[in-house]
This record gives C-alpha cells, structure tokens and sequence, in this order.
C-alpha cells in the first residue's frame, strides 16, 4: 500500500488519468463532485470513495479547495497494466 496527499485548488480541473491500483479517497477537507464513469455524487469533509484499478474518475466541480488521502493498494506504479490498454 501507499498513501498520498491529493490537493485540488477550488475552480481547478481534475486532469488525473486512471491507475493501475485500487485506491480510496479520505476527503480531509473540501467540496467538489465526484465522478465515476457515469455517475457522480456530491463529496464534502469526512466522505470516503473507492475505486477500482483502472476505473476512470475524476473530481469536478471543485468550489472549496479539496484535500484528499489517497491510498493504492498495491503500492502506486507497482501493478502491472491492463493488457488491454498496453498499446503496440
């Protein structure tokens, strides 16, 4: 596992691409919307996400500066790609 600290400035866009580890979100502070794949939720202090390796996500909407734990699980840039998404 590794762990991290996101910060998202309010009015910023998201612009991560999706990880080849598990993760969870802490939202330490901070509001913003949540999207994954289709859907998307209302985040604020104290909610906690889950997504799935190779899930695409972002955080949209940002109107008070987020700050986010993030963990990988296993350990970010240690999981082997998809071999579906490894381009020739």
């Amino acid at each position: 596992m590794s762990v991290g600290i996101y910060v998202i400035p309010a009015g910023v866009p998201d612009e991560q691409a999706p990880h080849n580890e598990d993760e969870v979100y802490l939202v330490v502070k901070g509001r913003g919307r949540f999207r994954r794949g289709p859907s998307s939720t209302l985040v604020a202090t104290g909610d906690l996400l889950y997504v799935r390796a190779r899930d695409p996500h972002r955080f949209e909407e940002v109107t008070e500066e987020l700050v986010l734990a993030v963990f990988f699980a296993p350990p970010e840039g240690t999981a082997a790609p998809n071999r579906a998404q490894i381009q020739p």
